[in-house]
């Protein structure tokens, strides 16, 4: 099984297809600067195969593909209000209930 997140230690920019950009440069600092007295803090990463999870569970897929698909690409007027409509339809949806028993495992054990 793909896990749905992944804790720092675990994570490099090796791990950039699978948590993104952010969270690999995390993991990145995390694990290489702390040797160099640079404290960066523990944390985890909800994975790719996680965030597809949730939008699968909440069948997400197709509608915000529409969404996004709307946007006008030349002068992105409608830009907010396309971003607006994601962002209520993405914090509308519930955790799958294997995700969230995941995050809330990780969390814990930071």
């Amino acid at each position: 099984m793909t896990p749905y997140i992944l804790p720092f230690n675990q994570i490099s920019l090796a791990n950039l297809p699978e948590v993104g950009g952010k969270n690999a440069s995390l993991g990145e600092m995390f694990n290489k600067l702390k040797s160099l007295g640079i404290e960066v803090p523990d944390g985890l990463a909800v994975t790719v195969a996680g965030y597809r999870t949730f939008l699968a569970a909440n069948n997400l897929t197709e509608v915000l593909t529409k969404l996004l698909n709307s946007v006008d690409n030349k002068t992105l007027a409608n830009l907010p209000e396309i971003a607006l409509q994601c962002r209520e339809l993405v914090s509308k949806s519930r955790l799958p209930e294997e995700l969230r028993k995941e995050i809330l495992r990780g969390y814990r054990s930071l």
